[in-house]
């Protein structure tokens, strides 16, 4: 027999049309960027955050939106993608004397080098790569500093060792370029810190999301988590054919079914980062106890981004064909809708689908693992048959307190008796069983209809 790693092997398929939308987890932004060595860092605030990257970098502003709304998560965690080079350009007026611009480096060797050049009169940018390449070229471990005459380029000496720094950042402005794929991104991050549930990246791009086997949405399909991501290109705007162009990154995740891959369209997708302000009003809810749409989010409205107004109910439409969230004022308030992934599957039910295998596969591990030895007999079997509904029945809805299940029938459950089993079954020790569970859904729309008259007198 074919060798097992996993002691439990969990299968929940989905059989849904309108359900409730939950969620939980840690999310996660990955970005390019030299703030820190590690792949992860976790942190616990705003504050956390401005310690270690500039508050005009991309990875600030996702911060911003994980912490916006009044209960955010108590943890978040920012990734790193590799960067192959980051170039430095001086902003401001460096004709102007005595303004200072510094970067430092930290090497391979964890030694800070500091550089800094104070201008003076009539100095262009030329004056200012070439002061600053003086401190740092050469006296960085590892690190590569190039000054390109009026820019400044920073690389790893050896390419495939990444674990330079930079910090103390002032009048420059940065660019990053790398060749690393989502794929590559996500499992090198996953080894060192597997610990998140939702991901989000700064790149939009349509090869970067979308590509075959190295995407990041056919990356995260292959995963028991979600990735979610804004979009802002007017393509997504248009009447919905089926078939996506290429800057239409919205509609080929819908096109190619994807059905751990949320969209939401905003005006300042690639700066604001509306993922990160969603995924905040509902990542600290409980699984099965919260819908995914019909509430603020701590944005305005979503809007054209050629006209600068909001969307009109028509290219509202063609997002929801698209099975893409947006932003819409309703009653003055603006809410998000309409809480699906790109399948047209709510968030809440791979959420809840997720948790609730989890549990289960904890429950069976536990069980096993504290149990010297139970006996393949019916005995035996009700242990696990036990075990199982005594997860289920933990999220069973009840007058006061919806969740994931509703409350009857919530389950049922299908466990073979010992004289049923096969004996080659027996002497490999598995068993086999199976559950069906009823997800409570939720009411997001409600039509209601009546009529005014007036009651005859006499």
């Amino acid at each position: 027999m074919a060798y097992q790693d996993n002691i439990v092997n969990v299968s929940i398929s989905l059989d849904t049309t309108a359900v409730t939308v939950a969620g939980f987890g840690t999310p996660i932004f990955a970005s390019e960027h030299r703030w820190f060595p590690e792949r992860v860092q976790s942190f616990t605030s705003l504050a956390e955050v401005a310690a270690v990257a500039p508050t005009d970098s991309n990875e600030y502003a996702a911060a911003v939106g994980f912490f916006n709304s009044d209960i955010s998560p108590n943890l978040i965690k920012i990734g790193r993608r590799t960067v192959d080079t980051i170039t430095y350009t001086p902003t401001g007026d460096p004709s102007v004397a005595g303004t200072v611009y510094t970067l430092s480096v930290t090497g391979t060797d964890d030694v800070t080098v500091e550089g800094s050049y104070t201008t003076l009169l009539a100095d262009t940018a030329v004056e200012v790569t070439a002061g600053l390449a003086a401190d740092l070229t050469g006296n960085v471990t590892g690190v590569d500093v190039v000054d390109g005459t009026g820019t400044l380029t920073v690389s790893a000496t050896v390419p495939s060792v990444d674990n330079y720094t930079v910090s103390d950042i002032s009048g420059l402005s940065y660019a990053y370029t790398t060749t690393e794929t989502a794929a590559d991104m996500v499992t090198a991050i996953s080894e060192e810190d597997n610990d998140w549930y939702f991901m989000t990246s700064n790149d939009h791009t349509d090869a970067f999301v979308n590509t075959l086997v190295t995407g990041m949405a056919p990356t995260i399909e292959a995963l028991e988590k979600l990735y979610f991501l804004s979009v802002q290109d007017t393509e997504t705007l248009v009447a919905w054919t089926g078939t996506a162009p290429t800057d239409d990154v919205a509609g080929q995740l819908t096109e190619d079914v994807r059905t751990r891959s949320t969209a939401i369209f905003h005006q300042d997708a690639d700066t604001v980062f509306a993922e990160c302000y969603f995924i905040s009003e509902f990542a600290t809810k409980n699984p099965g106890e919260e819908v995914w749409t019909n509430k603020p989010i701590g944005l305005s409205a979503s809007q054209d981004p050629t006209t600068g107004n909001v969307l009109t109910s028509t290219q509202r439409g063609y997002l929801a064909d698209r099975n893409c969230n947006f932003i819409q004022n309703q009653g003055g308030v603006a809410i998000v809708r309409t809480g699906r992934t790109a399948s047209g599957e709510r968030i809440g039910v791979m959420r809840f689908r997720d948790f609730l295998a989890a549990r289960i596969t904890e429950a069976f591990q536990l069980l096993q693992i504290n149990e010297d030895k139970i006996p393949y007999t019916d005995g035996g079997i009700n242990q696990y048959r036990s075990t199982l509904e005594s997860v289920l029945s933990s999220y069973v809805s009840t007058a006061q307190q919806p969740k994931g299940l509703q409350e009857a029938p919530a389950y049922t459950t299908t466990f073979p008796k010992r004289a049923g089993v096969s004996a080659s079954d027996v002497l490999a020790g598995l068993l086999t069983c199976s559950f069906e569970a009823f997800l409570s859904g939720a009411i997001t729309e409600s039509i209601v209809q009546g009529s005014l008259t007036i009651e005859g007198l006499g």
